[in-house]
C-alpha cells in the first residue's frame, strides 16, 4: 500500500492497530497497514484528531503501565529526583494531554526544538519531526524496477529530449520518445532541463495556483514513473541518462529556499540534503545532473552545445539562432517547447577556418493545452544526434510528434502512441 492515499477505512485500521500493538511499535502497526515505518508515523502525529487523540490515549495507557510494572522502592534508598528529570516529567504530561510543541514550550519557558529534544530523549524514541529532513520530507517512495542483464551495444548515437514539466506531460509524446529509445538504443539520453514543473515552488499569485495546481508529490510520481520506464529500456545496454541542470524551472527550488529558509541555505549541509537531485531524483536511477551546459565533439571544429538556454523569439529556430550567435556555436536550445533549425555560415578569415553553425529547437514532451495559456504555439518533440568520432562530425534528426505520432528516419518507419 506504499503511496496510496490514506481513507477513513485506514485510519480505522491505525486506531485498532495502536490499540493492540501500542503507540511505539511502528514496525508491527506498518506491517499490518502493509506501510512503510516512516508513513505510519507521518500519519499517527499529523494525521486527523481521532487518530492523533487514539495515540495519545494509548500512549497515557503505556505510561500507566510502565509505572505498574516498577518495583516498589524503599523511601530510605530513593535518590533525590533530579531538576532535569521533573522537567522531563512535566514535558511528557503536558504531551500525552494534547498540548503543541510550541504551547509546552511557553509553559516550560523553553524554545520549542529544545522540547522536541528533551521529550524524544526521555521516552527514548525518535520522533517524526525530528527525523533527518532529507528522510522525512523526500517525496520518491517508488521501488526500483527490475534488474535485467546488459544484452545488446548502444548505438553510435544520442537523444535529446526536454520540457516534459512534470506532471503536465503528455503521456503519448512520452510514449513515442519512450519507443524510439528502445528501438535506436542510444549510447546517451540527454533530458535538456524542465522535466519537472515546481509550480508549487513558483512566485505566480495564489489565484493562479488554485486555477492550475498541482502539488510537489504529483510532480515527484510522475516524474519517478518516466524514470521506472527509461531505466527499465536503457539498462538493456547499460545506457547513460544526463539531465542538464540550470533550467528555469529546475532554478525554482533553490529560489524558493533562498526565499523562505535563507538561513537553512546557508547550513554546512545545506547542498547535500537539500540539492534537487537529492529530493527530486529515485535513489535508483542512474540519472546524473549536470550543472554546466553539455559539449558534443568540443575538439572538433563544430562542437555542438546543449543547453536548456533562456532565449525566446516569435518563431521557431529564431530562438536557437540567437543563442548560436550568443555562444559563437551550433546549439541544440530547449526552453521554446517549438521545432525549428537555424543555419549561420561564418567565412573564413586569416588562419580562422569557415564555421557552420547548426542551430536546433528540438520540441517539447509537455502537454498542448496546459490550461495556464491559451493555443500556446508550441510543438512536441525531440532530437536524434548521429555522431561520428573518427571523423568529428555528427548530424542531427528533428522528430516531430503529431497526435501521438512520429515518422523518424532514424528508424525508417513511424511510430504510433
Amino acid at each position: 500500500m506504499a503511496g496510496v492515499r490514506w481513507t477513513p477505512e485506514h485510519d480505522s485500521e491505525l486506531i485498532v492497530a495502536v490499540r493492540v500493538f501500542g503507540p511505539f511499535d511502528y514496525e508491527r502497526i506498518a506491517e499490518r497497514l502493509k506501510r512503510t515505518e516512516y508513513a505510519v508515523q507521518q500519519r499517527m502525529s499529523k494525521g486527523p484528531k481521532p487518530v492523533r487523540n487514539a495515540v495519545q490515549e494509548a500512549a497515557r495507557q503505556h505510561r500507566a503501565a510502565q509505572v505498574e510494572q516498577e518495583p516498589p522502592k524503599a523511601a530510605e534508598a530513593a535518590p533525590a529526583v533530579s531538576r532535569d528529570k521533573q522537567l522531563e516529567t512535566r514535558i511528557i504530561r503536558l504531551r500525552e494531554e494534547g498540548r503543541s510543541w510550541s504551547a509546552i514550550g511557553d509553559t516550560v519557558g523553553m524554545k520549542r526544538d529544545k522540547v522536541r529534544s528533551i521529550f524524544a530523549v526521555a521516552v527514548g524514541e525518535r520522533l517524526p519531526e525530528e527525523l533527518d529532513i532529507y528522510e522525512a520530507l523526500r517525496p520518491i517512495e517508488m521501488p526500483p524496477p527490475p534488474t535485467r542483464p546488459c544484452t545488446f551495444s548502444a548505438s553510435d548515437l544520442d537523444i535529446i529530449v526536454s520540457d516534459m514539466h512534470w506532471p503536465k506531460s503528455d503521456r503519448r509524446a512520452e510514449a513515442v520518445a519512450l519507443e524510439a529509445i528502445k528501438r535506436l538504443r542510444p549510447a546517451t539520453v540527454y533530458i535538456n532541463g524542465d522535466a519537472w514543473d515546481l509550480e508549487a515552488f513558483s512566485k505566480y499569485d495564489s489565484d493562479f495556483r488554485k486555477r492550475f495546481h498541482w502539488n510537489p508529490q504529483d510532480e515527484a510520481d510522475a516524474g519517478a514513473k518516466f524514470l521506472y520506464l527509461l531505466e527499465e529500456i536503457v539498462q538493456e545496454w547499460d545506457g547513460k541518462i544526463v539531465c542538464i541542470d540550470g533550467s528555469n524551472h529546475h532554478d525554482r527550488w533553490w529560489k524558493y529556499l533562498s526565499r523562505v529558509a535563507p538561513a537553512l541555505i546557508g547550513m554546512d549541509r545545506a547542498e547535500e540534503l537539500l540539492g534537487f537531485d537529492k529530493w527530486w531524483i529515485p535513489a535508483w536511477s542512474r540519472m546524473r545532473m549536470v550543472d554546466e551546459d553539455v559539449v558534443i565533439m568540443p575538439d572538433s571544429n563544430d562542437p555542438l552545445v546543449l543547453t536548456h538556454g533562456n532565449i525566446v523569439r516569435a518563431q521557431g529556430g529564431a530562438s536557437a539562432n540567437a543563442m548560436g550567435r550568443k555562444i559563437f556555436s551550433s546549439v541544440a536550445h530547449a526552453h521554446t517547447h517549438r521545432v525549428g533549425m537555424s543555419v549561420i555560415r561564418v567565412p573564413a578569415r586569416g588562419s580562422r577556418p569557415e564555421q557552420v553553425w547548426r542551430c536546433y529547437e528540438l520540441g517539447c514532451l509537455a502537454d498542448l493545452q496546459p490550461g495556464y495559456t491559451k493555443r500556446p504555439d508550441w510543438q512536441q518533440g525531440f532530437g536524434i544526434l548521429h555522431r561520428d568520432e573518427k571523423e568529428q562530425l555528427w548530424t542531427m534528426e528533428p522528430v516531430v510528434i503529431l497526435d501521438g505520432k512520429a515518422t523518424i528516419a532514424s528508424l525508417g518507419g513511424t511510430i504510433c502512441a
